[in-house]
């Protein structure tokens, strides 16, 4: 991309994005370093520097935990209760009939930092100068369920090939009766409520 090109959608009021700047700076890198030995997973980050009196992104959700930190500038943030709990995937803009009312108003000055999970709707927003904040991000594809996917077969493979038990055959007709015994306990504990409440009827009618 030509130097004029990025210098007029700048001027345009576009957000310049600055993918994995931590390759550029050993700071960056350490931080990234440090978070990764925390959290015990990959760690993420993207630049964005937002021309005056513009807005970079729709409001969105993202499939990462996201960490906030003010470089440059002040940028008013917008945050929204999420739709979906902890999605495994960006949302996508959104229209903002989609997105409820304001959770919280923040205000990120140089120096600030701001953390928000996943699936939390956020917006934000330039004033008179210009901002430039980083975004860290992890936890992507990092839940309960991208571990089972994984595991589950694994031991399954296992068992299968260390314990003739998961070789034998299913019962005949067993899809007849799957789920049963936990029906058959529901419907005894249910008529056990049924005759308690009958006897302590019987019993207030004796009184009286």
């Amino acid at each position: 991309v030509m130097a004029v090109t990025v210098n007029k959608l700048f001027n345009d009021g576009c957000t310049l994005q600055v993918l994995h700047p931590q390759q550029f700076d050993q700071g960056l890198w350490a931080i990234c370093e440090a978070m990764e030995k925390f959290f015990g997973c990959l760690v993420g980050t993207n630049s964005y520097i937002t021309p005056p009196n513009s807005q970079g992104l729709a409001p969105h959700y993202d499939d990462v935990e996201v960490f906030v930190m003010q470089i440059e500038g002040t940028k008013a943030w917008k945050l929204y209760k999420p739709i979906f709990e902890l999605p495994r995937e960006h949302s996508g803009d959104l229209e903002e009939d989609e997105i409820g009312d304001i959770w919280m108003e923040v205000t990120l000055q140089q120096g600030d930092f701001l953390y928000f999970p996943r699936g939390v709707i956020h917006q934000a927003r330039t004033s008179s100068t210009l901002s430039n904040h980083i975004t860290l991000s992890n936890y992507q594809r990092w839940s309960f369920y991208e571990y089972l996917t994984q595991a589950l077969p694994l031991a399954l493979d296992h068992a299968f090939n260390t314990n003739p038990l998961f070789r034998t055959g299913l019962p005949i007709n067993f899809l007849k009766f799957s789920g049963t015994q936990y029906n058959m306990l529901l419907k005894e504990n249910t008529e056990k409520k049924d005759i308690n409440n009958n006897n302590n009827n019987n019993n207030s009618k004796d009184k009286k």
